[in-house]
């Protein structure tokens, strides 16, 4: 089984169909491997004409990350609920 890669490592092979790319790699269902998918990508960042060693530690930058984690966290919740909610619904079936 191949081993499983974040989209930063991912490289295209032409002969490999898009099924096996995406395969590889592991999808983010959670905000914290949302902030850990965007760490160490030995990114180049500008802001305000300084250059950001770590960018998802900025205090400029963060709030925006912020908020996409919340995003992440709130759809996963969503999923915990409706699966909650079908564990109900089949208890009633019985």
């Amino acid at each position: 089984m191949p081993q499983k890669t974040t989209s930063a490592e991912i490289h295209v092979n032409k002969e490999e169909s898009a099924q096996e790319r995406w395969s590889r790699l592991t999808p983010i269902t959670n905000g914290d491997e949302y902030v850990g998918s965007l760490r160490d990508r030995n990114l180049t960042v500008h802001l305000m004409g300084d250059v950001i060693d770590e960018p998802v530690d900025h205090a400029i930058i963060r709030p925006s990350i912020n908020v996409l984690k919340m995003t992440y966290d709130l759809a996963q919740a969503q999923r915990i609920q409706m699966a909650r909610g079908m564990d109900v619904e089949r208890k009633k079936l019985r």
